[in-house]
């Protein structure tokens, strides 16, 4: 069980109900697509006609990349709560996109010529457009 959690895709799954219980002790939640971040105008529609089939809750930079680097750092013992916070806060935003905007995406990886830095790269790249989440469904 531990390897499970010390790993990019069980920590991931441990953010994902750590944000999702989050959402819910503060009367937040009203479904995973009112967590994100961002979504798409063409997503924030769907979202409206309520056809969340159509919908995927995607990551900005694929969670696997930086969660791999707190992975490897603790367990050689030299991760920070300093680091986990800057990592974090650097590239963890979510956004919902339609179904099809999410097969322009590369799902597990950055584009070669990503400089580590722009958390957008990914969707800027791909030509999709995105706006602050009003989270009003």
């Amino acid at each position: 069980m531990r390897q499970y959690h010390l790993s990019p895709k069980g920590l991931g799954d441990d953010l994902y109900f750590l944000t999702e219980s989050y959402h819910r002790q503060n009367n937040l939640y009203n479904g995973k697509y009112s967590m994100t971040d961002f979504i798409t105008p063409k997503a924030l529609i769907i979202l409206q006609q309520k056809e969340k089939a159509k919908l995927i809750f995607e990551h900005m930079v694929p969670k696997n990349l930086y969660l791999s680097m707190l992975v490897k750092k603790a367990q050689q013992g030299i991760l920070t709560y300093a680091e986990i916070y800057n990592v974090m806060m650097k590239y963890y935003y979510t956004c919902t996109v339609t179904k099809e905007e999410g097969y322009l995406l590369p799902s597990t990886k950055m584009q070669e010529d990503w400089d580590g830095q722009n958390s957008f790269y990914r969707y800027q790249l791909a030509g999709i457009e995105f706006i602050e989440n009003p989270k009003l469904f």
